[in-house]
């Protein structure tokens, strides 16, 4: 559904059309994230990653207790999108205009962090092991580790599909994915150590996933902090926005475009449209309906659901020029 305000006032000459929507269409909408998978994730996530905890410390398996470590790490990064997913909810108000959706952005900051000092504490244990002459229970490593593949594939599944659409939600299935590539690298590791005996084998693994997820988490890093000093999103490009608006028959040129993330899943936009001169305008012209269709267009084509849009005089501009 989509709610939209225009004001028309005119002097001097000079039109200004104000639009705001605040309607949703396509794309994933804060209100339709799916809090019911986070609830599921979490619960599988804790109780794995305490049976997993305990299994290393009888095993005696250091690599299960590392691994351990980074689920619970993630455990904690999932409730913080979880709180982030809530808290986006929150419906504007006096002290908060646009809401609290932002606070998605600060929560992906926060997850990328963690996903980092996850990566450091692996290469450290990694690097502590190097050359162990322990025996390691490579059987029991296997299945453990294999019981963690099937935990942490079908919890980073629940989240595949919307990852696509919000920054927030790809956070916590990146924290999922990467979950069970060392999962994977636990069980290939116990399998060669088992036919070797070259414990070395499961540090080369573990350093080698802990260079996929560093690099993943640094652009989930870079992401975030482009966002919250409002740089234009990834997947928008204002040259493909200035091309779609000056398209319009009755559109002279465009300027002022800005593009601003309110929330992961949430984009704005404000720019100013300058109309062609009254005889190039199609009979029947309306500032109303070139910004309907406008407002239309940028939700359809760029997933943009709040506009504002002020319409100007050529002739103004001209004389402003």
């Amino acid at each position: 559904m989509s709610n939209s305000a225009s004001h028309s006032h005119s002097s001097h000459g000079h039109t200004h059309n104000h639009s705001h929507d605040h309607g949703h269409h396509h794309g994933l909408a804060p209100d339709a994230s799916p809090a019911w998978r986070f609830y599921v994730s979490i619960g599988l996530n804790l109780v794995f990653a305490l049976a997993e905890l305990g299994a290393g410390m009888v095993l005696g398996a250091m690599s299960l207790v590392a691994d351990a470590g980074h689920n619970l790490s993630d455990v904690a990064a999932l409730v913080l999108a979880l709180v982030a997913l809530l808290l986006n909810r929150v419906k504007p108000g006096q002290r908060f205009s646009y809401g609290l959706g932002r606070f998605s952005i600060l929560i992906t900051l926060i997850n990328a962090l963690l996903l980092l000092a996850a990566v450091t504490g692996i290469v450290w244990e990694s690097l502590q092991r190097w050359n162990t002459t322990a025996d390691l229970p490579a059987v029991e490593m296997m299945i453990v580790a294999g019981i963690g593949i099937i935990i942490n594939a079908f919890a980073a599944f629940l989240f595949y599909k919307d990852s696509q659409h919000d920054l927030n939600i790809r956070a916590a299935f990146l924290h999922l994915a990467a979950d069970t590539l060392i999962s994977v690298g636990v069980v290939v590791g116990a399998v060669l150590i088992h036919f070797t005996g070259w414990n070395t084998i499961d540090t080369l693994i573990a350093l080698a996933i802990a260079i996929l997820v560093g690099w993943g988490a640094l652009r989930l890093l870079i992401q975030a902090v482009s966002l919250l000093l409002d740089a234009v999103p990834d997947h928008l490009k204002l040259s493909k926005l200035q091309e779609y608006i000056e398209s319009q028959v009755e559109v002279a040129e465009c300027h002022d475009l800005h593009v601003w993330a309110l929330s992961t899943s949430h984009y704005a936009l404000s720019v100013h449209v300058v109309l062609n001169t009254g005889s190039q305008l199609p009979s029947g012209f309306s500032a109303d309906s070139l910004i309907e269709r406008l407002q239309q267009g940028l939700q359809e084509r760029f997933t943009i659901r709040h506009c504002t849009i002020q319409v100007e005089n050529q002739s103004l501009q001209d004389a402003c020029c």
